[in-house]
């Protein structure tokens, strides 16, 4: 396979981002650093200061663009079209990640080979999907190659993606897995929820739950919403702990000892479930909501966790009561480590996405 260099585009990355869509172009750069052929160049936001052509690997680049404001949410920079134009010159394929307004703006002007990781329909801001749909005719969509999307069950049930199916592929997330896996030594039992406090996570029926039952609950997020979690209503609440912008070493071992893993997620918006894979590469048994996403093509009903009513307390309550049970959590730990390694391994992922960019290159050359 000849040199291909490949241009990554999202509005966060560098500095270091939290967000699901960051974690999943962190793991897929990491794992095409290592091959020598391939180059990987960023171009992406923040909000401090630019970091201009940074090496941060032989064959990893990043520019990271201080924005100067947000429209929707969306950063802006007007350094950033005149970066983009620059590296445009040199590269091989575009690699955008969707929803994303500012690509479909780049996108009028790209000639080059593009590819889209769809990762989420546009959910609650009914206003940017109308500028998606009246303003940019999502052109970004139309001039990609090959859209991947990172589970069937997201292609089934999406609107958007069901215009352009023919050229639609799944490619799952993955992540590393764990070497060995671990015992749990830990005889306190807890129930672990892993995420940013946005308001499609429902962190709030979660809290609600362990609070009525006296569930031990480990909350791991970041501290952009710290006052609003540790309300009034929590303060005298001693089995509910938070873990605000932990290491990966802390998390890992949290995850490590947890009873169970939970995703309370009810709308579209979490279209993975970055989370889950985490807690099924470590065997564990997982609770989350039938929101008709890959949240339950990770988490299989019965099989490696339960996929409860979305917004349900009743079912929550249920659920997280016979994860006591040793018998069923034993179960679903082990047919959670067999699952994790038949799907999503971030090998798979990478092999599958090299393909990609192959048969991308090599069409109509």
């Amino acid at each position: 396979m000849k040199k291909i260099k490949i241009l990554h585009i999202y509005k966060r990355f560098y500095p270091k981002s939290y967000g699901g869509v960051e974690l999943f172009i962190e793991d897929l750069i990491q794992g095409l650093s290592k091959y020598k052929n391939i180059e990987n160049i960023v171009l992406c936001h923040n909000k401090k200061k630019n970091f201009i052509n940074k090496r941060i690997k032989k064959n990893l680049r990043i520019f990271s663009i201080k924005e100067n404001f947000q429209i929707l949410r969306t950063p802006v920079s007007f350094s950033f079209i005149k970066y983009f134009f620059k590296i445009y010159k040199e590269i091989d394929i575009i690699h955008f990640n969707y929803p994303y307004p500012f690509a479909d703006i780049l996108s009028f002007f790209i000639k080059k080979k593009v590819i889209t990781t769809y990762h989420s329909d546009i959910v609650r801001q009914k206003f940017a999907y109308f500028i998606y749909r009246t303003i940019f005719f999502e052109r970004l969509l139309k001039n990609s190659s090959i859209i991947i999307c990172s589970s069937k069950n997201y292609l089934k049930s999406s609107k958007t993606l069901s215009k352009f199916k023919n050229k639609v592929i799944t490619i799952p997330f993955g992540i590393d897995g764990v070497k060995k896996r671990l015992k749990n030594n830990c005889k306190e039992k807890y129930f672990l929820f892993i995420g940013k406090n946005r308001y499609y996570k429902n962190l709030s029926l979660l809290i609600d739950v362990a609070i009525k039952e006296s569930f031990k609950l480990k909350i791991v997020t970041n501290k952009s919403n710290k006052n609003i979690l540790l309300s009034h209503k929590l303060k005298n609440i001693k089995n509910i702990s938070f873990f605000f912008d932990i290491s990966n070493i802390k998390k890992q071992n949290l995850l490590s000892r947890c009873l169970c893993l939970v995703l309370p997620s009810h709308q579209r918006s979490e279209a993975f479930g970055y989370s889950l894979l985490e807690g099924l590469s470590y065997g564990k048994p997982l609770i989350s909501c039938d929101i008709k996403t890959g949240t339950s093509f990770i988490n299989k009903n019965n099989f490696t966790g339960y996929v409860i009513k979305p917004n349900n307390f009743k079912s929550l309550q249920i659920a997280m009561k016979k994860m006591y049970n040793k018998t069923i959590s034993k179960k679903f730990s082990i047919n959670s480590f067999k699952r994790f390694n038949e799907f999503f391994t971030k090998k798979k992922m990478i092999e599958n996405y090299i393909k990609v960019y192959q048969k991308v290159l090599n069409a109509n050359n």
